[in-house]
């Protein structure tokens, strides 16, 4: 998977002639517009340090393993399902993958917002927090969710830069009221049941701009976007292959590609197809999902050609999302919805 230098991007400006700068952008337009899709972030500890990502898995596996059913279900996101914070049990998560259900643990939060939302979005809102039984869950993760933030601004400018947009186009819209979500998940094999229709998480794109991720273990599955060809000839285009991640190590995550990035470039950057398998081993992720606010108006880039996608906000994008979970509706193929979820684009 090829590897783009955020330190490089976190360094010097946008226009910059800064050598590091410019080889980091080359990196992640080449992995995102041609193969395999996505990349591996390399990010500087200080900017999120391992130690941070540590106490954030040991803290969630305490919550997840030794606490009760009946103390958790108090934090359970089906309580406010239009906010997705709190904690989304075994079997839960919503269906991504027709014939296919989810196994996997998760625990959701994101920027603290009042009660009622920012700005009249009322998809934004408070977080739920364990503080009686778990007081420490709270600080930890807002420090991770910050540390993140970092490198998911210096992307939605990297991302703007390294495709010849103005370099604010997208984190002009990717605040702090922007549709951003930090999950930590567990998979474990005993909550799996055996069988060819139960997976860690169904085949599905993410929703937002673009996706960071750390995981333990492996298990995620990646689907590129061409198939390599023998001898490093011309790639053909094409549904790609599936290929594993591995593990991320210390600095590094995995980026994938979003749906509204694949609508905003006209189809030139394609949202990344994953799912993660089955295993017989615990495996952990963290998550930090990267949007816009509900009210940006997703318009194809006239840079990229006629308009093959309908504009959109994002907001309506996830209320559609929303309408597929609680219909029960797989998700896989949202990047090209229409009008509604049942309607693709040719």
């Amino acid at each position: 998977i090829p590897r783009v230098d955020v330190g490089a991007l976190l360094r010097a400006p946008p226009g910059s002639s800064d050598a590091a700068r410019r080889a980091a952008l080359q990196n992640l337009r080449s992995a995102t517009t041609e193969w395999p899709g996505f990349f591996v972030a390399h990010v500087p500890t200080g900017v999120v340090p391992p130690a941070q990502i540590e106490a954030t898995y040991s803290l969630c596996s305490r919550f997840f393993c030794d606490m009760p059913d009946d103390v958790k279900r108090k934090y359970h996101v089906a309580k406010d399902t239009a906010l997705g914070r709190g904690w989304t049990p075994p079997g839960f998560e919503p269906a991504y993958e027709e014939g296919v259900t989810s196994y996997v643990e998760a625990y959701d939060m994101g920027h603290e917002h009042p009660p009622g939302g920012t700005n009249g979005d009322p998809m934004m809102g408070p977080n739920v927090w364990p503080r009686a039984e778990l007081p420490q869950l709270e600080p930890c993760m807002n420090n991770l969710y910050r540390c993140l933030s970092v490198v998911s601004q210096a992307l939605h400018v990297g991302f703007a830069d390294a495709l010849g947009l103005p370099p604010n186009l997208f984190a002009a819209h990717a605040g702090v009221n922007a549709r951003a979500t930090m999950r930590v998940l567990r998979y474990a094999p005993e909550a799996i049941p055996d069988g060819p229709d139960t997976a860690g998480v169904g085949t599905h794109t993410d929703y937002e701009c673009f996706t960071l991720i750390h995981h333990t273990a492996p298990g995620l599955l990646l689907r590129t976007r061409s198939v390599p060809q023998p001898g490093g000839g011309p790639r053909e285009a094409g549904d790609g292959e599936w290929i594993e991640a591995p593990p991320t190590r210390s600095g590094e995550l995995i980026v994938l590609i979003g749906d509204m990035l694949e609508r905003w470039t006209n189809g030139t950057l394609v949202a990344t197809p994953h799912r993660v398998r089955r295993t017989d081993y615990e495996r952990m992720s963290i998550i930090r999902f990267n949007g816009v606010t509900s009210d940006t108006r997703i318009v194809p880039h006239p840079s990229f050609g006629p308009a093959r996608y309908e504009e959109c906000t994002m907001g309506e994008h996830m209320e559609r999302v929303h309408r597929a979970f609680a219909d029960r509706t797989p998700t896989f193929g949202s990047a090209t919805w229409t009008s509604s979820p049942s309607s693709h684009r040719d």
